[in-house]
């Protein structure tokens, strides 16, 4: 009995250790408020931090404040141009690309917020940049 929890423990460990080092989390950028109107294409402004980070093609999605009025949470876009502002923002122009959504009736005006998928990354190297920032803000003393 004690040789079968070892290996089920052991089988265990090794798949989470292979999740751990091989899965993929998608890291995003997102904007500040922005607003649709009638067009399909959406300003947005994204923090300084994002520089180098958004780029022409990248997919995006826009989150809506309120669904019910937008007809759906989430539609999916396209990052068509960014570029940086002043005070070091990005401006980035954004295109909705999902199909059947329409833009919102004259008059009305929706409110969300961009998400641009900027990286994919494991597990571990959300990790190993954790300890790194970490380390950088505590060096040790001698």
């Amino acid at each position: 009995m004690n040789l079968v929890s070892v290996t089920v423990a052991a089988a265990l460990l090794l798949a989470w250790l292979g999740w751990f080092a091989l899965a993929q989390i998608s890291l995003y950028e997102r904007s500040q408020p922005v607003s649709v109107t009638s067009q399909e294409t959406i300003a947005a402004i994204f923090p300084p931090s994002a520089l180098g980070k958004i780029r022409r093609g990248q997919a995006a999605r826009v989150a809506f404040d309120n669904p019910a009025a937008a007809g759906t949470p989430v539609v999916q876009a396209v990052v068509v141009d960014a570029r940086p502002g002043d005070q070091g923002i990005i401006r980035a122009e954004i295109l909705i690309i999902q199909r059947g959504w329409a833009p919102p009736r004259p008059g009305r005006e929706l409110t969300g917020r961009v998400e641009v998928e900027t990286e994919r990354v494991s597990p571990a190297s959300l990790v190993v940049r954790a300890a790194g920032r970490a380390g950088a803000s505590n060096p040790s003393q001698p």
